[in-house]
C-alpha cells in the first residue's frame, strides 16, 4: 500500500530478498502494453495483477485488465465532483479492499476507512459513526487486523494534531492506539506481530514496532545527503523493504546519478540503491517491485530526462545480488501520448504488482502491463 507521503511526492524502491539464486530466468519474450480506465481513474491494482480498481468518486468498479469488463458498485449515491485518491491495502486472500480517500483529506474533510467485499460489492465503514481520517492503511496478513495512520474522534484532521497516531482496528476491539503522534507509511510484517513504518513527524526514520508490547526499534534514520527514508513495500519474507529518499528526489534533476530509491535490509539497516542496468542511468530507478516470492526486484528506469529520446527500460536483479537482466526496452508513450515522468510515477498511491507471469505499474490514468511470457 502507499500513503500520503507519496501524495506529497515520493516513490518506492527495492532490492531483492533472501533465498534467491544468482541468476534470473530469461525474459526475451516479454511484451509491454497499456490499459486505461473505462471510467474515472485508477485507484489500486488487485494482488493477482488481473484487475484495476477504478472510481469516479461515486462508484467503485473492478476492471478486468485482459477483458476490459467492468463490475461496478455504488459507493456514494450522491453526485460528488471530487476525484478520489485511495490509500489502500487488500486482505491476504484478495477478497476485501480497505481504503481511505486522501483527496478528501487534503481538502480538510474527514474521510473514513472503508472496506469493500469484491465478490458482493458490500461496503463497510470502520468505526461508523466515529469520525476517522486515515493517511495510510495496512491489513495484517495473519489476522486481518487493520492498522491505520489516522486521526480518531475529530471532525477534521486539521484540528486534531493531538489525536493523530498509529491505530489498530479489529482484533483489539479498536481503535487501539499503538503509537501516538505518528503520521507516515506502514506495512505489516509477514508474521503479523509487528509493523514496519516510516515517520513524517518527529524522528523521520524507518522503524519496527511490536503490535502487542509497543516496543519501537529504529532501523535506519535520516541520511545527511539523501534526507529521510520513506517506506515502500516489504519482500515476501519480510527481510527487505523498498525506500525512497525525498531530499534526493527533489534534488535528483540537479545531480544526475543521485540514488533516490533503494532496498533496505530490515535486519542490518543497510540501504543499497537501485541503479539502472548499466549503472550509468539518470537517477537510478523510477519505481520498483518485488517478485511474489521475494527472489528478485524489477525496476523501471531511463537514461535521460526526455522519454522520447531515452525510453523507459524494465530490468530485474536477483535477490542476493548479481547482474541485472533486461526484461524489455520496448516501452513507449502511454495511450495519452504523455511521457512517463518522475512525477507521474511518484505522485501515485498505487503499489505495482509482480505475479508469476506479469508486472504491472500504474498511474491514475494508465496502467503499464508487462507480460513476461509475451
Amino acid at each position: 500500500m502507499r500513503r500520503l507521503a507519496l501524495v506529497v511526492a515520493a516513490a518506492l524502491v527495492v532490492v531483492a530478498c533472501s533465498g534467491s539464486t544468482d541468476e534470473l530466468p530469461p525474459y526475451g519474450d516479454a511484451t509491454a502494453s497499456y490499459v486505461t480506465p473505462l471510467m474515472g481513474e485508477i485507484q489500486a491494482l488487485s494482488p493477482d495483477g488481473e484487475l484495476l480498481v477504478v472510481s469516479d468518486g461515486n462508484d467503485i468498479c473492478l476492471q478486468s485488465i485482459d477483458e476490459g469488463l467492468l463490475d461496478c458498485f455504488v459507493w456514494i449515491d450522491e453526485p460528488d465532483p471530487i476525484r478520489p485518491r485511495f490509500a489502500s491495502d487488500w486482505s491476504s486472500d484478495g477478497s476485501s479492499l480497505f481504503f481511505s480517500d486522501l483527496r478528501r483529506l487534503t481538502l480538510g474533510q474527514q474521510p473514513p476507512v472503508w472496506s469493500l467485499e469484491s465478490g458482493t460489492g458490500e461496503f463497510t465503514r470502520l468505526l461508523d459513526p466515529l469520525p476517522t481520517a486515515a493517511v495510510d492503511v495496512a491489513v495484517n496478513p495473519a489476522t486481518g487486523t487493520v492498522a491505520a495512520a489516522a486521526v480518531i474522534g475529530a471532525e477534521s484532521i486539521l484540528e486534531s494534531e493531538d489525536d493523530i497516531g498509529l491505530y489498530l482496528f479489529g482484533d483489539y476491539g479498536g481503535p487501539r492506539l499503538l503509537l501516538p503522534g505518528f503520521n507516515g507509511s506502514i506495512e505489516w510484517t509477514p508474521s503479523g506481530d509487528a509493523l514496519v513504518a516510516s515517520a513524517l513527524l518527529g524522528d523521520r526514520e524507518v522503524f519496527r514496532i511490536d503490535a502487542e508490547s509497543r516496543e519501537r526499534v529504529s532501523i535506519v534514520g535520516e541520511d545527511d545527503e539523501l534526507g529521510a527514508p520513506v517506506l515502500g513495500t516489504l519482500s515476501a519474507d519480510g527481510r527487505f523493504a523498498t525506500v525512497t529518499y525525498l531530499d534526493a528526489l527533489s534534488s535528483s534533476f540537479r545531480s544526475p546519478g543521485t540514488p533516490f530509491v533503494g532496498v533496505l535490509d530490515l535486519e542490518t539497516g543497510a540501504v543499497e540503491p537501485i541503479p539502472s542496468i548499466d549503472d550509468t542511468g539518470f537517477v537510478g530507478a523510477y519505481s520498483a517491485v518485488f517478485s511474489a516470492d521475494g527472489a528478485a526486484v524489477a525496476y523501471l528506469y531511463t537514461d535521460g530526462i526526455d522519454i522520447e529520446e531515452d525510453p523507459l527500460v524494465l530490468a530485474a536483479r536477483p535477490t542476493a545480488g548479481g547482474d541485472a537482466m533486461l526484461i524489455t526496452d520496448q516501452i513507449g508513450l502511454n495511450p495519452l501520448d504523455e511521457p512517463i515522468t518522475v512525477v507521474s510515477l511518484f505522485s501515485t498511491t498505487i503499489d505495482p504488482v509482480w505475479t508469476d507471469d506479469r508486472i504491472v505499474f500504474a498511474s491514475f490514468s494508465w496502467a503499464l502491463v508487462v507480460d513476461l511470457e509475451g
